[in-house]
């Protein structure tokens, strides 16, 4: 576990995180199954996660976090991102994630967030922050219910794509005219239904309403958007791993997640990503349900009710602040380490940087306390971090020693090493 721990010292520590525990797992660091996408940076990021209990070699990984980035500059804006993580910026970042409890790190990482959260309890009580007093940046996820955590598996997600795509060829349909010609055009019939049952199952708005453009794409250019998301769910969709019927019926433990920031306290700031229904029909969504989150988010959830799947959205809050200049910077830092774009293993579709609202009030002392004191995640890792360059220095120091003697002078340091254990 890594509860905090006393060490020889007195200061306290995380224990090493264990290296697999998800049942059911049989390669922790290369695809499965359940996790297709453990591979790349998100293999290696995982794996220096579980071999040390400190930040300092995650730190070290971030400029691979970046190379990440940078991969997809060419389809989306990441020059913000990039900033943030030169220079003395860098350092700035560095002091960020050690406000992060390490194995929320690894389950926004590598995607596993809703399952952690189901199944582990103390990602809901001791891995995150009070949502419901800070502000600062939080996770979003989604599991299927009745699947302990899980999400959907591969037949699943090959529909789950095929429906966005479909939704995708209407909106264009729709920019390319300008407006629904259903009474002309059978094809724009066609459209024009399809995109109204997905519109109204959750948002409570209707494409037949004023001959209106599809919800989640409402202005030409932005079906490339949800294009990407099909094609992000068929990544999952290993053609690496075996194609035995069985295995495609596993239910994956990855699921992508969303990276957003609030200046308000997290709980608050975060509730229009799940719907909302009427409180006299609970089936029936309300007005503006969904309708101030990510598209892509909000067709995904859409898509999943109209496929007959009841959902749990699970909203974490990993990253609080209490001073104003690092509400950008944290939502940078861990959409930049969760991958989230849609172009990578995520929701997102605008790099990270949200500004603070200028009229929401401002954190202080309480804020503070929440972040510094009711949670030791800092103290804990700053301590570790401390502890962990310690011991490279002492390394260092000793390879030094070994280096500067001849032959005999190290076997003469042996033989001493020999007889004083021998005395033990």
């Amino acid at each position: 576990m890594a509860a905090p721990v006393g060490n020889a010292s007195g200061d306290e520590t995380y224990n090493p995180v264990p290296a697999s525990p998800l049942p059911g797992v049989d390669g922790v660091y290369s695809p499965t199954s359940e996790m297709p996408l453990m591979k790349g940076f998100m293999a290696r990021f995982t794996q220096a996660i579980d071999e040390n209990n400190s930040m300092f070699e995650i730190s070290l990984m971030l400029k691979d976090a970046v190379d990440q980035a940078k991969a997809v500059s060419d389809l989306i804006p990441v020059e913000r991102t990039i900033g943030e993580f030169e220079r003395e910026r860098y350092i700035q970042m560095v002091q960020l994630l050690h406000y992060v409890h390490p194995l929320m790190l690894k389950a926004i990482a590598r995607g596993t967030l809703a399952y952690e959260h189901e199944n582990n309890p103390a990602f809901r009580d001791q891995y995150q922050y009070n949502a419901k007093t800070v502000p600062g940046t939080y996770a979003v996820s989604v599991s299927i219910n009745g699947r302990g955590g899980k999400f959907l598996n591969q037949r699943e997600l090959e529909r789950l794509a095929e429906y966005i795509d479909e939704y995708g060829d209407a909106a264009e349909a729709f920019h390319k005219k300008g407006e629904w010609d259903a009474m002309r055009n059978i094809d724009h019939a066609e459209h024009m239904g399809f995109v109204d049952m997905v519109d109204s199952k959750l948002s409570g708005s209707s494409s037949k309403v004023g001959n209106s453009a599809p919800r989640f794409a409402p202005a030409p250019g932005t079906a490339k958007n949800l294009r990407e998301l099909a094609e992000m769910f068929r990544r999952r969709i290993d053609a690496t791993l075996p194609s035995a019927d069985d295995v495609r019926e596993d239910f994956q433990i990855q699921a992508p997640v969303m990276i957003g920031c609030t200046s308000e306290a997290i709980w608050e700031g975060t509730e229009h990503h799940e719907p909302k229904f009427l409180k006299d029909r609970p089936l029936s969504p309300t007005a503006g349900s969904l309708q101030s989150t990510t598209p892509t988010w909000a067709l995904t959830l859409s898509i999943l009710a109209v496929m007959g799947m009841k959902f749990k959205v699970v909203r974490v809050a990993a990253l609080a602040i209490f001073d104003l200049k690092d509400l950008s910077r944290s939502e940078i830092l861990l959409t930049t380490v969760a991958q989230s774009l849609v172009w990578q293993t995520g929701f997102n579709i605008i790099q990270g940087g949200g500004q603070y609202d200028p009229k929401a009030k401002k954190p202080g002392y309480t804020e503070e306390k929440d972040v510094c004191s009711k949670r030791n995640f800092l103290r804990v890792n700053l301590n570790a971090t401390c502890q962990r360059i310690q011991q490279l220095r002492n390394n260092l120091e000793i390879r030094k020693i070994l280096q500067g003697l001849n032959l005999n002078d190290l076997d003469q340091e042996i033989c001493q090493l020999h007889k004083l254990f021998k005395n033990i």
